[in-house]
């Protein structure tokens, strides 16, 4: 401790007699804070003073308390590099729990928007499943308006066909959409329903389609086949063979 320093707690830790006092000068209340320089770092509380120090255990610790000890100390460089490390690591410690929860909190947003998508994505079904009965009827008044207009010709038929068009837009906007296999497809049984055979002429066209009777139709927003092409196959059967056959 320097002499100027402990010139100064001695003045201030001096005892007044209450006799020598000025009639006129009020007495110091005895709950009053003592001054700023009553009490040093020697006796365990921070630079200034009770209030301060109150102030520094409600807060759990006043990290700059070990600067302001060694400013008021005067000592050496090494105190307070020691002290200012010491803020230092506090410091980092801060930063490293604002990041921590940044993270948190970015976790979840993102949390929040994939609750958000799959709750769009079950609404959407939910619509689709309600609609399905009639996106289903919708689909079979359209093949029969096409059957038809194949049937009675002209020019009946233009009107029918017209019809079928507009049925056909109204199902794409149900994300559906109609489709057709060409003559010589191999026939899939997963999009295309046997209605009937035809004799082929060569075994290489047995299981191919040889025409198409009614379209299908695709649900294109979960890429699935909602009803299957009606179709006509190409079956080959070997007739020497069942000529040779005694059974």
């Amino acid at each position: 401790m320097t002499d100027d320093y402990r010139r100064d707690v001695e003045t201030a830790l001096a005892v007044t007699d209450c006799d020598e006092l000025p009639p006129t000068q009020p007495i110091a209340d005895a709950d009053a804070p003592l001054p700023l320089a009553s009490v040093g770092p020697e006796d365990g509380v921070p630079s200034g003073g009770v209030e301060a120090r109150s102030h520094a255990d409600s807060d759990g610790g006043d990290a700059a308390a070990p600067i302001a000890a060694a400013v008021t100390r005067g000592d050496d460089s090494s105190t307070f590099a020691d002290a200012i490390r010491l803020l230092a690591g506090r410091v980092e410690a801060l930063e490293a729990a604002a990041a921590g929860y940044h993270d948190r909190a970015a976790a979840r947003e993102r949390a929040i928007d994939r609750l958000h998508e799959e709750n769009q994505r079950l609404r959407a079904g939910e619509h689709r499943h309600a609609l399905r009965p009639v996106v289903a009827d919708l689909c079979r008044l359209r093949n029969e308006m096409l059957g038809q207009a194949a049937e009675i010709g002209e020019p009946a038929d233009r009107l029918l066909t017209s019809f079928a068009f507009s049925l056909e837009l109204t199902l794409e906007r149900c994300a559906v959409v109609p489709m057709r296999p060409d003559p010589g497809d191999s026939f899939d049984p997963r999009r295309h329903r046997a209605i009937g055979t035809a004799p082929a002429d060569d075994p290489s066209a047995d299981g191919v389609v040889e025409s198409a009777v009614a379209d299908g139709y695709v649900d294109t927003a979960e890429d699935r086949v909602l009803h299957p092409s009606t179709v006509k196959v190409y079956r080959w059967r070997d007739l020497s063979t069942r000529a040779e056959d005694p059974h």
